[in-house]
This record gives C-alpha cells, sequence and structure tokens, in this order.
C-alpha cells in the first residue's frame, strides 16, 4: 500500500533522530546496569561468544544490505504508473530513507568487525559494549523505518508487474 503523500514527509523526515533514540536508549540502559549492577549482557558471556555475537550482527547487517540494494533499484528502475506515483509523492524522502539505512547497517557492520579487533584475550574493552549496542539500536531502528518504506516498494512494484503482464497477456 502506497502512503498517504500527507504523512510520508513528517514521517521520512525523521532519521536524523535515531540518534537521540539511540543515545535515549543506550544511557537509559547504561544507567539501569549502573544503578543494578545487571543487564550487561556482553559481559556475561565469554570472549568467544562476543566474537559470535559481533560477526552475527556483521552477517545481518550485510545482508539487510542486500536489501537495501534491491529497494534502491526497484525504487530508481522501476517504471510502473504506481512507482511513478510513488516516487513523486515521497520524492527525496525515499531516497533519503534508503540511504540513512544503508549508512545505519554499513556503522553496525564497522562497528561489529572493530568489536572482533578490540575485543582480545588480554582483556575485554567494557566501553565499547556501548559503541556496539548503539549501532545495533540504531541499525534495528533505521531497519523498522526502512521495512515500511521496502514493503510499499516491493508492493507497488509488484502490482506494476502484474498489470503490465496482464496487458501483454491480453495483447497476443
Amino acid at each position: 500500500m502506497i502512503p498517504d503523500p500527507a504523512v510520508v514527509p513528517r514521517w521520512f523526515e525523521r532519521p536524523p533522530w535515531d540518534y537521540a533514540v539511540v543515545v535515549a536508549t543506550v544511557g537509559l540502559h547504561g544507567a539501569a546496569v549502573w544503578a543494578s549492577g545487571a543487564g550487561d549482557v556482553l559481559t556475561w558471556g565469554t570472549r568467544s561468544q562476543r566474537l559470535q555475537a559481533y560477526a552475527f550482527s556483521g552477517t545481518v547487517a550485510t545482508l539487510m544490505l542486500t536489501v537495501g540494494t534491491a529497494s534502491l533499484a526497484l525504487f530508481l528502475g522501476e517504471r510502473g504508473p504506481r512507482m511513478k506515483s510513488f516516487r513523486q509523492d515521497v520524492g527525496h524522502h525515499g531516497l533519503d530513507i534508503i540511504l540513512s539505512v544503508v549508512t545505519g547497517l554499513l556503522i553496525l557492520a564497522l562497528v561489529s568487525f572493530v568489536g572482533m579487533i578490540v575485543d582480545t584475550t588480554g582483556g575485554y574493552n567494557a566501553h565499547y559494549r556501548w559503541i556496539f549496542e548503539g549501532a545495533v539500536v540504531l541499525a534495528l531502528f533505521r531497519m523498522w523505518r526502512a521495512a515500511v518504506l521496502f514493503g510499499d516498494i516491493a508492493h507497488g512494484a509488484l502490482k506494476d508487474a502484474m498489470e503490465e503482464d496482464a496487458e501483454a497477456d491480453g495483447e497476443e
């Protein structure tokens, strides 16, 4: 379903607020850990388990980047009437949100890679966990926001393709 054009600009112009959500979420979690002495998830496991968490996060970020790339290709390349209308209604906001998601996922992939390097057997960098947590929250928040856009893009492109196929079948 293509979103209402009157709602789109307000909803899509929020990526800068993602950083405020990250700071608030990580800050509240940090305060809760400091106050209670519990809930610091990354320190519960062994180095091997933390490395697996970094590797998994990096892998998920990389896989999600492929979804973002496919959505970008559909957004820019599809020529059906729904996608043309969608691009006109959404304007630059659609491209902005896709690039915002790609940026968030690249940050997560980079932080995951760096986490694998700095988490040495000589000692765990306790402050790095907050950077990693922030990158995960940023990526999750941006992926949640983009899921709606990606779904709309795929839905519009599929409907356009189905109509083109039906028209081509009718001409034969």
